[in-house]
């Protein structure tokens, strides 16, 4: 059994090693101060292209849904097309610019509708649980709720969505 520069056998080191490559697939590297300073800022960029096109959607979703209905169109439809409209667009930019996939079309945008899902779900839930269960104004309660779905839907987005066969990861 030979030993490191740290005193550490190399068998403890490669039990050391096979614990660290296990908890780099489940732990969060941002919160870890021994992660590389490259795959910090490789996130941090990627969340801010992902907020970038949240707000493009939203802006989209808004500017289409006030043009439908002062054509006349009914608000429920208009708001439907709207959101169907914002949801493409956060597919295409999301895909090509945020996180550069190359993977098949119809899988992704099927898992992408699902995150979609999940996201609107954990939203919904939260803001109902912030209104009725504690008591929240309701403008209030979207303030809070809204970073906890984004943080999920980019964390799902990421990891799993636009992930092209790569592992469930994190962050990193």
């Amino acid at each position: 059994m030979t030993r490191g520069p740290s005193g550490q056998s190399s068998v403890r080191r490669t039990a050391a090693s096979a614990v660290l490559e296990h908890t780099r697939i489940v732990s969060v590297p941002i919160l870890r101060s021994a992660a590389p300073r490259w795959v910090v800022r490789s996130v941090v960029l990627q969340w801010l292209r992902f907020a970038a096109v949240g707000g493009s959607n939203t802006l989209l979703s808004w500017c289409l849904y006030a043009v439908l209905v002062r054509v006349g169109m009914h608000y429920l439809l208009a708001s439907s097309l709207a959101f169907a409209f914002g949801a493409l667009n956060s597919y295409v930019l999301n895909r090509r610019w945020t996180f550069r996939s190359r993977d098949r079309r119809l899988p992704e945008a099927l898992r992408f509708g699902v995150v979609q899902c999940v996201g609107l779900g954990v939203d919904v839930c939260l803001l109902y649980a912030l209104v009725q269960g504690v008591g929240i104004q309701h403008l209030i309660a979207q303030a809070l709720v809204f970073p906890v779905a984004s943080a999920l839907t980019f964390l799902l987005s990421r990891n799993w969505a636009f992930a092209g066969g790569r592992e469930f990861r994190a962050a990193a």
